[in-house]
């Protein structure tokens, strides 16, 4: 008679059975003990309510459920065993079907995508217009050009040439390009800023600053223009090194009573990573150190443009389009990229405060550089759009600590966090997940920096 008909056969099948539902819940115990374990670590941290459920006590019931589990009759463990297993299949065809539907849609999307940034240049150069795509600031750090200046050797650290029309990215409510008509250095200023020799506010900091994927009108600088003479100074991709730079290089000769310097939480600390290492970057740390590049610029802009056309046609050459591949997708489905973003999970547990490196060093060294001329160095800290877009768990590093140093430093600060809050929908302030602030954002901001500057100025 075959085993699974006779008692000691089904005794046999049980325990086999139990045995593997002990290797299962063994198995499935491993993932919540790694994280509390790695949430235990971050206990210095500052913890919200709710990365204390998602992180410390949901990995410690799930635990406490498995070890019962382990103790119970084998019935009761098979079944759990069964429950487990048929949780994480339901879990692995959800996270598959997503990806495999967002590689789909990334496909379809850069398939309808419109002209590249290099097609653009070359339409406008078509009709007589010299222009440039815009020139990041962390390409300059890393692949940037070593321009002859006479006898010496400058590396440029402003968007573009000056007196050209750059291109910025592509606009993010209709199919068309931003461009704008840069000053003389190729910042976005009208060049009559620099013949006065007079400004109120000068601005220092990235992409926001700049005013990426916005109309000129739109742009931070504009609101604020309407009140005081303002210097946008804003390079797209810099990080705190190549804006102190540009503070030093631009902002001085013209002692700006007011210098508002925007730090990004994104990206400004992983920044400094790549910038601290170039010598002629952290040269800007001593005092008075110039490369002298308001003077030179005329000598240094076409082989400036030069370098950034070769940039421009290499990146319109590449063969291989920049999207996911289906080896890469299928390879993200444990990590659960899309069912955490569909639930609106952030990292995976709590961060440690990041070090903040060379950020103090470089803000007291700019500090100093403004109290020098009789002026004031404000700091705006801008939050990432990241911070809004999860419901648990997002840590944002850094931010505390900065916050305490600048105050502790007599950095008057603006911390834009709370002024987001107070609006009640601050991820409707940007115009998608990867993009810049709406409109209607860089007004806030505008606001928001106008009541610190003073408070009874009305945008």
């Amino acid at each position: 008679m075959a085993e699974s008909k006779t008692p000691d056969g089904e005794a046999n099948r049980i325990e086999r059975l139990s045995r593997a539902s002990r290797w299962v819940l063994l198995a499935a115990a491993a993932p919540p003990a790694l994280l509390l374990l790695m949430a235990l670590r971050h206990l210095h941290a500052d913890v919200r309510t709710d990365q204390l459920v998602l992180f410390y006590l949901l990995p410690a019931a799930a635990l406490l459920t498995l070890a019962w589990l382990l103790r119970s009759e084998p019935s009761t463990r098979i079944q759990g065993a069964l429950a487990i297993v048929a949780i994480g299949a339901a879990l692995l065809v959800s996270e598959a079907a997503l990806s495999l539907t967002a590689l789909a849609e990334n496909g379809r999307g850069r398939e309808a995508s419109g002209p590249s940034m290099y097609d653009h240049v070359q339409e406008l150069r078509s009709r007589g217009i010299e222009a440039y795509a815009r020139a990041p600031g962390n390409v300059l750090v890393d692949l940037g050009p070593a321009l002859e200046a006479g006898t010496t050797v400058v590396h440029p650290i402003t968007p573009g040439p000056g007196n050209t029309t750059i291109a910025l990215c592509a606009h993010r409510q209709d199919p068309r390009f931003v461009s704008y008509e840069a000053d003389r250095f190729g910042f976005r200023n009208s060049d009559g800023v620099w013949e006065s020799g007079r400004v109120d506010v000068a601005l220092i900091g990235d992409s926001y600053t700049h005013g990426v994927c916005v109309d000129t009108e739109d742009a931070l600088s504009a609101h604020l223009s309407r009140r005081w003479r303002v210097l946008n100074l804003g390079a797209t991709g810099a990080g705190p090194f190549q804006e102190l730079a540009i503070l030093r290089e631009y902002a001085a000769p013209l002692e700006p009573p007011l210098v508002v310097w925007i730090y990004y939480e994104g990206n400004d600390l992983w920044d400094v990573v790549r910038e601290a290492p170039k010598d002629w970057l952290a040269a800007y740390l001593a005092p008075g150190h110039r490369q002298g590049l308001a003077g030179v610029h005329g000598e240094v802009s076409r082989a400036f443009g030069a370098w950034l056309d070769s940039l421009t046609a290499a990146e319109a050459n590449r063969r291989a389009p920049d999207r996911p591949s289906l080896s890469s997708t299928l390879a993200e489905i444990p990590r659960f990229r899309q069912l955490r973003s569909l639930l609106r999970v952030g990292v995976w547990f709590p961060s440690r405060e990041a070090p903040l490196r060379a950020v103090p060093d470089v803000l007291l060294r700019a500090r100093a550089d403004v109290a020098a001329w009789g002026g004031t160095l404000f700091l705006v800290y801008l939050p990432a759009y990241s911070r809004y877009a999860s419901w648990i768990g997002e840590s944002h590093a850094g931010h505390n600590e900065l916050i305490d140093f600048a105050r502790a430093s007599g950095i008057p600060v603006i911390d834009l966090h709370e002024v987001f809050l107070s609006h009640g929908d601050p991820e409707s302030l940007w115009t998608d997940p990867g993009g810049h602030l709406t409109p209607d954002g860089y007004r806030l901001v505008a606001q928001a920096i106008a009541r610190a500057i003073g408070p009874d100025v009305d945008l």
